[in-house]
């Protein structure tokens, strides 16, 4: 069977955070059916004068609807029966590093821009990632299987960045957070790892604190997604449909406990103007608190429930919203 073959030069990765197009042309190579596609490889390398090593290398399949990486110890005769992988003559084979060790550069990258003080690169790179896993869906499982959550959460953390450089790149990496547990993968890695639940908790205060509304924004609107998620069962028999959302709310309990704050009082901050905050936020803040009870009434936490609504009419939420309907009808 005739393919059109073509190869990405991702040896570089320079195409992540350059305008430079590393897509070869499209030639037209034979290739059988019958022999495991690791064994061709070297030829369609050396066919198209890719610039990889073979064992860095793997195919892609490219069609009209859809991409996937080929298991390159089968044939495609054997993808095509044995897997049920469609593959026709208007389909085509790209030659690309392997995703694992793509990933692995992508941060040793990252980990070299950030300790050397080129943040500018660093942002540029991590704003390329949402469109990454848009365009491949395996990007986002493998950078989570590299313990990817907790890079992430290290990149704003570190010591050597001005003001404003540790205000960007927290914004973005909270931004490609936002894009990684809008996917259940995503969020059952979030469920798997208490830190990052935690850690993004305490960014709505931070970010408040830091001046940076856009990041506390896209932290509020994480934090909606966990307490709105219902996890697929599929996930394991010992994960209720409420898990995440119950577990968010506990660690919200415990960054309050760890710094000695009234629980929840950063929603409460935000309601009352003790942090600046826009009607955007309000809104989001009041939409989010709803959405905690009813997911707490939902789940049967009736504990938790309790916690929660006396930790804010504690700290004073009627009067806030006394005040706050006054103020409408002024």
């Amino acid at each position: 069977m005739e393919f059109s073959v073509y190869y990405i030069d991702d040896t570089k990765l320079d195409h992540y955070y350059t305008q430079v197009s590393r897509l070869s042309d499209k030639k037209t190579y034979p290739l059988p059916d019958n022999q495991p596609l690791q064994e061709l490889l070297q030829g369609l390398i050396n066919f198209t004068r890719a610039p990889h090593k073979v064992s860095d290398a793997c195919l892609e399949l490219k069609t009209p609807d859809y991409h996937r990486y080929l298991d390159m110890e089968y044939t495609l005769k054997e993808h095509t029966q044995d897997f049920g992988v469609s593959i026709t003559k208007k389909d085509s084979l790209v030659i690309k590093t392997k995703l694992s060790l793509l990933v692995a550069a992508l941060k040793d990258k990252m980990d070299q821009c950030s300790y050397g003080g080129d943040t500018r690169t660093l942002r540029t790179i991590l704003k390329h990632i949402p469109g990454i896993i848009d365009e491949d869906s395996d990007f986002a499982p493998e950078l989570l299987k590299q313990n990817g959550l907790a890079f992430l959460r290290s990149l704003p953390e570190r010591d050597n960045y001005s003001n404003f450089d540790r205000k960007k790149v927290t914004t973005i990496v909270l931004n490609v957070l936002f894009k990684i547990v809008s996917y259940v993968d995503g969020l059952m890695s979030v469920f798997r790892d208490r830190n990052t639940v935690s850690w993004l908790y305490s960014q709505v205060k931070g970010c408040s604190d830091g001046r940076n509304p856009e990041g506390r924004n896209i932290t509020i609107a994480i934090l909606y997604i966990f307490v709105d998620s219902d996890l697929d069962t599929d996930a394991g028999p010992s994960i209720g449909p409420h898990d995440l959302a119950v577990l968010s709310i506990k660690c919200a309990q415990e960054v309050h406990q760890r710094d000695k704050t009234p629980p929840f009082s950063v929603f409460l901050d935000l309601l009352s103007d003790k942090i600046q905050s826009d009607p955007e936020t309000v809104l989001a803040v009041i939409r989010l608190i709803n959405k905690m009870l009813e997911t707490l009434k939902e789940a049967d936490e009736m504990d938790l429930f309790d916690d929660l609504v006396l930790a804010l009419l504690d700290q004073g939420l009627s009067k806030i919203i006394e005040v706050g309907c006054h103020g409408d009808e002024r």
